[in-house]
């Protein structure tokens, strides 16, 4: 009661229901000398910080279009990096196409820190909240797809890195046998399919389809966990034990 908002709070969306009496109890009496003005100020930042006004500032409109944003340029960049590679992977590519190739994966992978890195705050700051998604099934086939694409990506990445490490060693165009590029296009092909559910997935769960309260979190993280620690090891073996033979 009686706590104003200046105009300045009100344009950042702070208004007095963001304000409690109780977190301002633990400001000192006293007005009187340096001390206790220094001491009032460092108290009042902290009470502003633990308040209510800061969490809305950090989760106003702004942040959580900003994190959406970052999530969808993920996807797309992810997505033209895997068109990228598939065109430029062939029988008879030149040096050329095997470092615009090698260019489309370093490109992917920063795509793919982008999807993740937005996803985790659009799932722990804003959207519907972690306590929802931790309770909705397709949230997790969700995060069971995205473990079988960023797994599935390593035997590229291993393969084009070797590719073009000897490439430069040799000091000639890139030799890639036609076995290993079917294997290469097939997983690209798979990635681009895959990468096709994810805004279906998301589009899902934000409907609430499939909800389920009683649903534990660790039901659906396991899968998610054993699938990405699984297939990781499954392709990076594959790539390090790869015979063209």
């Amino acid at each position: 009661q009686g706590l104003k908002v200046t105009p300045a709070a009100r344009r950042i969306g702070v208004t007095s229901k963001h304000l409690k009496p109780a977190d301002f109890k633990h400001l000192p009496r006293s007005h009187e000398g340096h001390h206790s003005t220094t001491a009032s100020l460092a108290a009042l930042s902290t009470a502003f910080l633990t308040s209510d006004v800061a969490h809305a500032a950090a989760t106003g409109p702004v942040p959580s279009a900003i994190a959406a944003y970052g999530h969808t340029l993920g996807l797309v960049v992810a997505s033209m990096a895997l068109v990228v590679q598939r065109c430029t992977i062939k029988d008879g590519m030149n040096q050329q196409d095997l470092d615009t190739a090698v260019k489309a994966q370093v490109a992917y992978g920063v795509a793919s820190l982008l999807l993740l890195g937005s996803g985790y705050l659009r799932v722990a700051y804003f959207a519907k909240g972690a306590d929802f998604y931790a309770h909705e099934p397709v949230f997790w086939f969700k995060m069971l797809l995205t473990a079988v694409l960023l797994a599935s990506s390593s035997f590229p990445a291993i393969k084009l890195g070797q590719c073009a490490l000897s490439a430069s060693e040799a000091n000639e165009g890139a030799a890639m046998s036609p076995k290993l590029v079917a294997r290469m296009t097939s997983l690209v092909n798979a990635q681009l399919t895959g990468l096709l559910f994810i805004p279906l997935t998301a589009s899902l769960m934000a409907r609430g389809v499939g909800y389920a309260s009683g649903l534990p979190w660790q039901v659906g993280a396991a899968p998610v966990a054993l699938g990405f620690l699984g297939l990781s090891f499954k392709y990076v073996k594959e790539a390090v034990t790869f015979e063209d033979a």
